[in-house]
């Protein structure tokens, strides 16, 4: 039987009759019993818990009886068979009294070789602890004498020795259990001649007789192995965002912090922090359905970035999400049209291209950190699919080169210091090539992942891992994410951060105490930040200028809209936050789908006193400045 399925039928099952609060994210079951774990939200009754396991387990698992609901951590566990849980026990019981077994001795007569202070440590598992209550609740089987010896016979890990007084059975010893953060271990010592490939030849066995899916088996000691649990429910917090760090604000401080900086994404149910430090993992994936958190998270990284000095570049693919960062220290640029974005990378990559012959230069000259120059840059690419299928349609020979230009960052930006995320909602292998994605080393995948985006997005090594930990996200947890490290082969399940980003919130709507305070200091640390980088735009001279082809685009320059002492005020018609923009697209206030040729009468109204003034207009269009000619050196 097939967890995951079982999952995705549930869940199913949930959703058909709209109930929201609760969520499946594990199943096991055999052909006499079953048990569900669930995850609820604070809106879960316990009448709704009973109403919902009466019908999973009955109607649309099949068994005839449920035996019980009971509250572990945030969720519930739901536990039912084909019988009364009574009759079971007593058909268990009766095939015990049949056998006449002898075997190791009463776990009773082994908690005397534990140390006062609860560690087994004659076999050197100094952090091991013998802990009864937790081993009966996960493997009863193991409580007893006649019992544990019978399960390593069914087990197929028992050995059978026939002497003068009858036939005697030597079982593996129990030896300690261990609590881990999402599950228990037991520490097992073998039988004489038995090694590791035994033990996995077996563990489909073992899972079956102590009804664990998941368990794993691994060998901790020559003559020791552990079973392994992993099967708690994880517990995340309802909002969390980052609490403030020092901010760095000074180019010697930025270039210092660099090595170090690590940007934070999220939080596990047991509070360690992941992350994607740009150095070691140079760029990022990030996935997500509608409504899923990905602006959210990306506002949060746009924070952290400018904090830490770095620059950031934003492809707006929707072109107004990121429209508020604009007038944001340290953003440089946010590219709101599919054109603008096509100029804004190809520029990126010509940045690139400086830096690397700049650091071969000074290497030659005797130099053995020629790239620690450099401040770091962020370009972060947003609904790239969306944009990509756009551009395709404008000009489709010409899009093959801007795709060129970013598979040049993706293949050397680490070194310059040019790194990328790259922000979809749909993953296919023609928005993402496979050749791109050996260089995302960290993949962040928000809600649970479509097959489409297991199958193109997740290499190989880890999508089974990533499917299991993607159905245990529900589908009503927002910002709930699974952080990929595809080199280390870890899938962590994660709370993205939820940070404050102006423009966007208020601090009146934060959901918690903590979050609010975190947020107001996050906004002062971005008001009091002082302006590193200039903002740059593109240089045009006419608004038609974006109906030129990908060639043409890719051709044109970016300029500075600041000097070091404010804003430039020849060439406030290039800055898109200014009103004296010129670049703007021009869109009709009337007609519509609304009223068009008779529209609704207006009172009459008394006419004012001294005649409006006439709206202002714009200034003519400066001669174009010699462009930079680096992005380092635009401060004029």
């Amino acid at each position: 039987m097939s967890m995951r399925r079982d999952v995705k039928r549930a869940n199913a099952a949930l959703l058909a009759v709209n109930v929201t609060e609760l969520a499946v994210t594990r199943v096991w079951r055999d052909s006499e019993q079953i048990t569900l774990w669930l995850s609820a939200t604070h809106r879960a009754d316990k009448k709704t818990v009973d109403q919902q396991a009466d019908r999973l387990v009955g109607t649309v698992f099949g068994y005839n009886k449920v035996w019980d609901v009971r509250r572990e951590g945030h969720g519930f566990v739901v536990t039912g068979g084909m019988v009364d849980k009574a009759e079971l026990s007593q058909q268990i019981a009766a095939e015990r009294a049949a056998r006449t077994l002898i075997g190791q001795p009463p776990l009773a007569h082994r908690i005397a070789r534990v140390d006062v202070d609860g560690e087994l440590s004659e076999n050197g598992l100094a952090d091991w602890h013998l802990l009864p209550e937790q081993l009966e609740r996960r493997a009863p089987q193991l409580m007893e004498t006649a019992a544990a010896v019978e399960f390593w016979a069914h087990a197929g890990l028992g050995k059978q020795e026939q002497t003068p007084e009858g036939i005697v059975m030597h079982s593996p010893t129990l030896l300690a259990v261990k609590r881990e953060r999402d599950g228990i271990s037991i520490a097992v010592q073998m039988l004489a001649g038995q090694g590791l490939p035994q033990w996995q030849k077996q563990l489909s066995q073992l899972r079956s007789l102590l009804h664990a899916p998941a368990m794993t088996v691994e060998q901790i000691k020559p003559d020791i192995v552990a079973l392994s649990w992993h099967d708690v429910a994880p517990q995340f917090p309802l909002a969390v965002a980052t609490p403030l760090r020092a901010v760095v604000d000074s180019m010697a401080a930025v270039l210092a912090h660099y090595p170090s900086w690590t940007v934070p994404l999220g939080v596990d149910p047991y509070g360690t922090v992941a992350g994607w430090t740009p150095r070691i993992q140079p760029h990022m994936l990030l996935v997500a359905s509608t409504g899923g958190g990905k602006s959210v998270l990306v506002r949060g990284i746009v924070s952290d970035a400018v904090l830490a000095g770095a620059s950031v570049w934003l492809g707006d693919g929707k072109g107004s999400d990121y429209s508020a960062l604009r007038t944001v220290h340290g953003v440089q640029m946010v590219a709101s049209t599919d054109h603008d974005i096509v100029i804004m990378v190809a520029a990126l990559r010509q940045e690139m291209q400086r830096r690397v012959a700049v650091a071969e230069r000074e290497k030659a000259l005797g130099d053995t950190d020629p790239y620690s120059r450099f401040s770091p840059i962020v370009v972060i690419l947003d609904e790239f699919a969306t944009v990509a299928a756009r551009l395709q349609e404008h000009d489709k020979k010409g899009v093959a080169s801007f795709q060129s230009d970013i598979a040049e960052i993706l293949r050397v930006g680490r070194e310059p210091r040019v790194h990328m995320v790259l922000s979809t909602q749909e993953l296919r292998a023609d928005t993402i090539p496979g050749s791109w994605q050996e260089n995302l080393k960290t993949l962040v995948a928000l809600g649970q992942p479509s097959e489409q985006t297991l199958r193109f997005g997740f290499p190989e090594a880890v999508r089974e891992a990533a499917a299991e930990a993607g159905g245990m996200i529900p589908q009503s947890a927002k910002g709930r994410a699974m952080v990929v490290d595809p080199d280390t082969r870890e899938v962590r399940l994660v709370q993205t951060y939820w940070q404050y980003s102006p423009g966007s919130m208020s601090l009146d709507s934060a959901p918690t105490p903590d979050v609010r305070t975190a947020w107001t200091a996050t906004a002062d640390a971005l008001t009091a930040l002082p302006q590193l980088h200039p903002r740059m735009a593109v240089d045009f001279t006419s608004p038609d200028y974006r109906a030129q082809s990908i060639a043409a685009l890719r051709d044109m320059s970016v300029v500075p809209l600041d000097s070091r002492s404010g804003p430039r005020a020849d060439r406030t018609h290039l800055d898109p936050a200014s009103p004296a923009y010129t670049g703007r697209v021009q869109v009709s206030d009337s007609g519509g789908l609304g009223w068009a040729d008779d529209p609704e009468p207006v009172p009459a109204v008394q006419p004012m006193s001294k005649p409006a003034p006439p709206p202002p207009t714009s200034p003519p269009p400066a001669a174009r400045p010699a462009a930079p000619t680096s992005l380092s050196d635009i401060f004029e």
